[in-house]
């Protein structure tokens, strides 16, 4: 697994520390997170990334440690 970084759209969250991001998934559907405000830099979040069964996978570092499939180019090294 590497960290790097995951194109996202970024809107205020519900608390102050945290903020929502919205991932275009690897098959154009869009999600939504809230992660804390520390993991999110000009409109990218810190993943952790991996690949399996030809897929890019990425780890959002929110409560629930979600996993989502995204395209490689949405990624960029942390």
């Amino acid at each position: 697994m590497s960290e790097e970084w995951l194109r996202c759209v970024v809107q205020k969250g519900m608390f102050s520390d945290e903020q929502l991001v919205l991932i275009v998934t690897a098959t154009g559907e869009s999600v939504a997170f809230f992660v804390p405000k520390d993991q999110i830099r000009e409109n990218r979040v810190r993943v952790r990334s991996f690949s399996e069964n030809s897929r890019r996978w990425a780890v959002v570092p929110n409560e629930n440690q979600s996993i989502v499939a995204v395209e490689d180019s949405e990624l960029v090294p942390a």
